[in-house]
């Protein structure tokens, strides 16, 4: 017969609390939010944007969200694709800063900063890869 499992082995092993990854996943659980509810916010607005971008949004805001909490319950497809994901965002706002710039007259500054927390999120991920 073999023992029923204790409670410690039911729970799932989490990321220490000095981790790089768990700070990350903090802060991508927070701009993952930030997207979903501005794709939420674009569905509504007097002029809306093309569907397809609010969608994006929405989409990519569940994602980052989702696989940032999947990191945090140490799960490594999450962890890579949550690298991926970030690293990938990071290339698209770097190159859209400027179009960003011009459509809401800010200045250049601000127009990078989603790229700068993107890539970020995307370093501080990668560099905690001992954990996973």
């Amino acid at each position: 017969m073999t023992a029923s499992p204790t409670k410690t082995e039911d729970v799932r092993p989490s990321l220490p609390p000095a981790s790089l990854a768990r700070w990350a996943a903090y802060l991508a659980v927070l701009m993952g939010a930030a997207l979903l509810l501005h794709g939420l916010q674009t569905f509504f607005d007097e002029v809306p944007p093309p569907r397809p971008y609010s969608t994006a949004l929405c989409v990519i805001g569940l994602l980052e969200a989702g696989l940032s909490w999947l990191v945090l319950r140490v799960n490594r497809p999450a962890w890579s694709f949550l690298v991926s994901l970030n690293g990938t965002m990071f290339v698209v706002f770097l190159f859209a800063a400027t179009k960003i710039r011009d459509q809401f007259e800010i200045a250049l500054a601000l127009a990078l900063l989603p790229s700068l927390l993107f890539g970020a999120v995307c370093m501080l991920t990668a560099f905690a890869h001992d954990d996973f």
